[in-house]
């Protein structure tokens, strides 16, 4: 099994990873996923996640999931 095909988490490729602080901390492109800096490339500058890297559209997919699970979490009731 390739390492994109398991189960392993993208926080091997960081060298720093912070919790959200919000939905958007999931959402925003224009950070990195890991550690939060603005992006300038497609490595981050702070942490040295690599963007161009095949996890990182999974990373980006399970963040907007996520992001998309809190937003039904936290919406009024019908």
């Amino acid at each position: 099994m390739s390492k994109i095909d398991s189960d392993d988490d993208f926080t091997e490729f960081a060298g720093t990873v912070f919790w959200p602080r919000s939905t958007a901390d999931l959402t925003d492109t224009t950070r990195c996923p890991a550690c939060h800096s603005r992006l300038r490339s497609a490595v981050c500058s702070n942490c040295a996640l690599d963007l161009r890297h095949p996890a990182a559209a999974l990373l980006l997919t399970a963040s907007t999931d996520a992001a998309a699970s809190l937003a039904r979490r936290t919406a009024a009731p019908p």
